[in-house]
């Protein structure tokens, strides 16, 4: 079975999602990230990353994201979703992937405009 193309919506989010994680892998590292052999949007799979950590290493994470997506009447909806994903990952160390966050959204607008 063939699965549809993500939306460009999951693949805008994507994008900013694997610079986020390349931020924070870089900031929890520091000089030690550049001698990693690992590509640099899962460097922070290398590390612990304890939730008191997490505010931190996204800070600004979400700055050009929600400037590209300034017209949706959803924005806040979609950054939260975004952040909840990425937040995650940085706790279990997990892999990022378009197809599951664009199902995230799906499910997030979707739950938000029924309880419009």
């Amino acid at each position: 079975m063939t699965r549809p193309a993500p939306s460009m919506l999951a693949a805008a989010c994507y994008a900013a999602l694997l610079r986020a994680l390349e931020t924070a892998g870089r900031r929890k590292l520091g000089r030690r990230a550049h001698h990693l052999n690992v590509p640099r949007h899962l460097m922070y799979r290398a590390t612990v990353i304890v939730d008191s950590d997490v505010a931190q290493l996204l800070d600004g994470a979400w700055v050009y994201l929600a400037t590209a997506l300034r017209d949706r009447p959803d924005v806040d909806q979609i950054i939260r979703t975004v952040d909840t994903y990425a937040r995650g990952l940085l706790t279990s160390r997990g892999t990022p992937s378009l197809i599951d966050l664009g199902n995230r959204l799906d499910q997030a607008l979707a739950a938000a405009d029924a309880a419009r």
